[in-house]
C-alpha cells in the first residue's frame, strides 16, 4: 500500500494536513468537495505528482451555474416552486414508514398469498434495513446501493448481505451492473423502457418500506428450498403498493390514507410559523409562487392544512396536484392539459392547456411547457422569467427539472439532518435516517453514491430542510452546495 501525504490549497496557502490512514483518492475528494478547496497531493517517494480539483462538484452544475455565481440567493429569482410532500410537509418517519409497512405486508399476506412468517414481523425489527433510494434488483432478489460510476458498492439477497466475494460473483470483478448503468445513462428512459420490468430505485419515503417487503418475502422464498431461477416477486409488491397509494381510496373509510386523515399527527409535523412568514415574505417581495405536488387534492389538502394552516392555499399564486412528475417536465401542454377541477366534489370540470395563476381555482396533471406559458403571462418575462424549483425526490424534483426544462433547483435532502443541526429547527432525527445496516446516503468505503453524484450535478443548493432556507432572510446568499456543512459520509 502507498500512502500519501495531502496538502490542501485554501486560497493559494499551503496547508498540509497528513492522512495517513487515507486509501483511496476518492475519500480525499470528498473531503475537498465538503469545504471546498484544490487538492495537491504525492507519495512519500520521490515520484511525486499533482491533482488540481478545478471545481467541486458543487460549483459548476448542470443547472446552469457559471463559474462566477458561487451563490443563490432566493431573491434573485422570479418564480419559486415548490413540491409538497418531505419539502413544505414534514414527516414523522418512523410512524409513516411503519404504517406503510404494515399495509403493505398485510396486503402480501391476505391478497397475494405470501407466508406470514417474515412479513408480519415488526417494522421496527429491521427499521435500519431501509434506506431511500436503493434499487430493486427483481430477478436476483437482491437490493442494491450503486456507486457513482454504476459500482455495486452493498448489496443484499432478501436481509442478507452479501459479502464482497459474492458481489463480485453476481455483478463481475469490477462490480459494475449492467443494468445499473443503463439506468444511469438515461433514468427516465430507464424508468419506462423495457428495463423497468428489471430495475426499480425506492426514490422517497413513500416506497421506501417496500425494500422490506420485498427482503423479507425473498427470506420466505429460499427457506422453502424451491429458490427460483429468477424471482417474481416485485410484480406483486407493486400491486400493494398501486392499491395502498390509488387516490380513490381516500374517502374510502379504510386503509393508509383514512389512517393518515383520522390521525394526521400521529405523522406529520405541525405547522412551523417561521416558514409560513418566510413564504409571505417572497410574495411581499413580488415573487410568484407555485406548489407542484404528485399527491391528489383531496389529501394534499389535509397535509397541507396540517402543515402550512389553514390558508395554506393563499400563499401561492398556483397550486397543482396529481401532478405526475417527472413527465410533467417533459410532456407539452397539447399532450398532458391541465384540469379543473370542482370542490368540494373534486369533479374534474373541463381540460385547460394554459392555467390561470389564481389559488381559488385547482389544477391536476398538466404541464411543464403550460405552466411556463401561464408564469410568463402572469409577470411578463419570457418562460417566467429564472425559476427555481424545491424538491426531494432526486429523479422527479431534482433531475428532471433540470434535465427537461431551464429550472434551477434545490434539493431537500432529510439524510443530511441525521447528524446535524441547523439554524430555524429543532433536532428531528428520525431512526430510520441513521439507516445502520446500508450505511451513509451519500458514501459507503470512500465511494461515493449515485445519488450524491446526482445531488452534486443537478442541484444548486442541498439542504436537509426547508427550515434551513427559511431561517434566513429571503436575499441571503446560500453558498452552493451543501448547507449548513458536508453531509456524514
Amino acid at each position: 500500500m502507498r500512502l500519501f501525504q495531502y496538502v490542501f490549497l485554501i486560497r493559494n496557502q499551503f496547508n498540509l494536513i497528513k492522512l495517513p490512514q487515507v486509501k483511496h483518492f476518492s475519500s480525499l475528494k470528498r473531503v475537498a468537495v465538503c469545504i471546498s478547496v484544490d487538492i495537491v497531493a504525492g507519495t512519500r517517494s520521490l515520484h511525486s505528482f499533482s491533482v488540481k480539483m478545478k471545481k467541486t462538484a458543487f460549483s459548476v452544475n448542470r443547472s446552469g451555474n457559471s463559474s462566477h455565481e458561487n451563490t443563490l440567493k432566493f431573491s434573485d429569482y422570479d418564480c419559486i416552486g415548490f413540491d409538497l410532500d418531505n419539502t413544505l410537509v414534514k414527516y414523522k418517519l418512523t410512524e409513516l414508514m411503519t404504517l406503510e409497512y404494515d399495509m403493505l405486508a398485510k396486503y402480501m399476506v391476505e391478497v397475494k398469498g405470501y407466508d406470514s412468517k417474515y412479513l408480519l414481523m415488526p417494522f421496527s425489527k429491521d427499521i435500519g434495513f431501509v434506506q431511500r433510494c436503493l434499487f430493486v434488483d427483481f430477478e436476483r432478489g437482491n437490493l442494491v446501493k450503486l456507486g457513482a460510476k454504476g459500482e455495486v458498492i452493498k448489496a443484499s439477497h432478501g436481509t442478507r448481505f452479501l459479502s464482497e466475494s459474492e458481489i463480485k460473483d453476481t455483478y463481475g470483478p469490477e462490480q459494475l451492473w449492467k443494468d445499473g448503468l443503463t439506468y444511469i445513462k438515461d433514468p427516465l428512459e430507464a424508468w419506462r423502457g423495457p428495463l423497468s420490468d428489471k430495475v426499480r430505485p425506492l426514490l422517497d419515503y413513500f416506497d421506501a418500506p417496500s425494500a422490506l417487503v420485498f427482503a423479507r418475502t425473498v427470506n420466505t422464498i429460499d427457506e422453502s428450498g424451491d429458490m427460483p431461477v429468477k424471482y417474481n416477486v416485485w410484480p406483486d409488491v407493486l400491486d400493494g403498493l398501486k392499491h395502498m397509494f390509488n387516490p380513490e381510496n381516500f374517502d374510502s373509510g379504510e386503509g393508509y390514507f383514512h389512517s393518515m386523515r383520522s390521525d394526521v399527527s400521529k405523522y406529520v409535523h405541525p405547522v412551523d410559523h417561521q416558514v409560513v412568514v418566510w413564504l409571505k415574505s417572497l410574495k411581499q417581495r413580488g415573487k410568484k409562487l407555485f406548489l407542484l405536488t404528485g399527491s391528489g387534492m383531496s389529501f394534499a389538502s389535509v397535509v397541507a392544512e396540517h402543515s402550512l394552516g389553514p390558508d395554506w392555499r393563499s400563499l401561492f399564486d398556483i397550486v397543482i396536484s396529481l401532478a405526475r412528475k417527472p413527465w410533467f417536465f417533459i410532456a407539452d401542454k397539447e399532450e398532458r392539459p391541465f384540469m379543473t377541477v370542482c370542490e368540494p366534489s373534486l369533479v374534474k370540470e373541463n381540460k385547460v392547456a394554459v392555467p390561470q395563476l389564481n389559488c381559488h381555482v385547482r389544477y391536476e396533471q398538466g404541464s411543464w411547457d403550460g405552466l411556463r406559458i401561464a408564469l410568463g403571462d402572469a409577470n411578463g418575462k419570457e418562460n417566467g422569467g429564472k425559476v427555481l424549483y424545491v424538491g426531494d425526490n432526486i429523479i422527479q424534483d431534482v433531475y428532471s427539472p433540470v434535465e427537461y426544462t431551464k429550472c434551477q433547483t434545490v434539493a431537500i435532502c432529510e439524510e443530511m439532518g441525521a447528524h446535524m443541526t441547523f439554524e430555524g429547527s429543532d433536532k428531528l432525527v428520525d431512526e430510520f435516517l441513521l439507516s445502520s445496516d446500508w450505511g451513509s446516503f451519500f458514501a459507503s468505503h470512500g465511494i461515493i453514491s449515485y445519488w450524491s453524484d446526482v445531488l452534486s450535478k443537478y442541484s444548486k443548493l442541498c439542504v436537509p430542510s426547508i427550515n434551513a432556507c427559511a431561517a434566513k432572510p429571503i436575499d441571503y446568499p446560500f453558498k452552493i452546495g451543501y448547507y449548513p456543512g458536508c453531509p456524514p459520509c
